[in-house]
C-alpha cells in the first residue's frame, strides 16, 4: 500500500505569550490541541460557510488531483467545510482530511 503524508497548506495562527484575544472556541481534541476562530472574523467566516452550501447544493468536483486544500461533507451535519488532505492511499484511491476552520 503506497501512502503519502502531505502538509497543509493552511498556516496556523501563533500569538505572542500574554496576548488577549476574543475567540470562539470550535473543537477540542486535548488542552494543547483546539480549534477557535478570532470573533473579529466571525461574520466573513459565516459568510464563507453561508456562500459554500449554496455552491456546493449541486454537484461539483470537490477534490482536484495535486491540490491539497479540498471542501469535504461532514458526515455528522451533512455541510461543506474547507479541508486540507492529509493523507493520500494511493491503491484505495482514499484521502484522509482535516478540517481547517473547525477541527
Amino acid at each position: 500500500i503506497k501512502e503519502s503524508k502531505i502538509a497543509s497548506p493552511y498556516r496556523q495562527q501563533v500569538f505572542k505569550l500574554g496576548s488577549v484575544l476574543d475567540v470562539r472556541v470550535s473543537h477540542v481534541n486535548s488542552p494543547a490541541e483546539f480549534w477557535c476562530q478570532l470573533q473579529r472574523n466571525s461574520n466573513q467566516l459565516h459568510l464563507l460557510m453561508r456562500n459554500m452550501q449554496h455552491y456546493y447544493s449541486t454537484p461539483r468536483d470537490v477534490f482536484q488531483l495535486g491540490h491539497v486544500g479540498c471542501v469535504a461533507r461532514c458526515s455528522k451535519d451533512g455541510l461543506w467545510y474547507r479541508a486540507s488532505v492529509i493523507q493520500r492511499n494511493f491503491p484505495k484511491e482514499e484521502v484522509n482530511i482535516l478540517f481547517v476552520d473547525y477541527g
